[in-house]
């Protein structure tokens, strides 16, 4: 292919400027040269820098002291915070509630008795949580008679005796 003076002028032109370049930029700008030292000491510098300190928010939940004052972060659509509507009562007279504590069974041996209370075991002098409807009541075992079939029990300050009705 035969060149042409337009052509070759342009690639001269091209090539002087391309082997220029670097001279004329060093002679030009006031800043020292990049080298490869410069590079890496720039580098170093950045990462002995001190690190930027993040402020992360802290998450605080308290339980409302009224009823009515809060809402459940999880579970929003639960009314366990807002205020019982009170039910009026007919005729005037408080309602009350019979908690039903029953016989399961009995277990252990003659010397040490356990009695099962609403699924919940109990020896002689034990004191524990009973569940009886959406509550659980405060049972205390005072006597157990496995000849019997009878347990003598505490509920509240209530001093109860309990048959083993055996359905068969």
């Amino acid at each position: 292919m035969r060149q042409t003076p337009s052509n070759l002028a342009v690639a001269l032109v091209a090539l002087g400027l391309l082997v220029s370049a670097p001279a004329l930029l060093a002679a030009t700008s006031n800043a020292p040269a990049l080298t490869k030292t410069n590079a890496t000491a720039a580098k170093v510098a950045a990462t002995n820098a001190p690190p930027v300190e993040i402020s992360i928010p802290i998450s605080h939940f308290a339980m409302p002291s009224e009823k009515g004052a809060g809402k459940d972060p999880f579970y929003p659509d639960s009314t366990r915070f807002q205020p019982a509507v009170p039910t009026p009562s007919k005729g005037g007279k408080p309602v009350v509630i019979v908690a039903e504590v029953k016989i399961n069974g009995f277990s252990g041996t003659p010397e040490k008795p356990f009695v099962i209370l609403n699924n919940v075991t109990f020896g002689t002098g034990d004191e524990q949580k009973v569940p009886v409807g959406n509550s659980r009541l405060n049972v205390r075992c005072l006597e157990i008679r496995v000849s019997d079939q009878i347990a003598i029990i505490e509920v509240n300050g209530e001093r109860r005796e309990l048959r083993f009705l055996n359905k068969k």
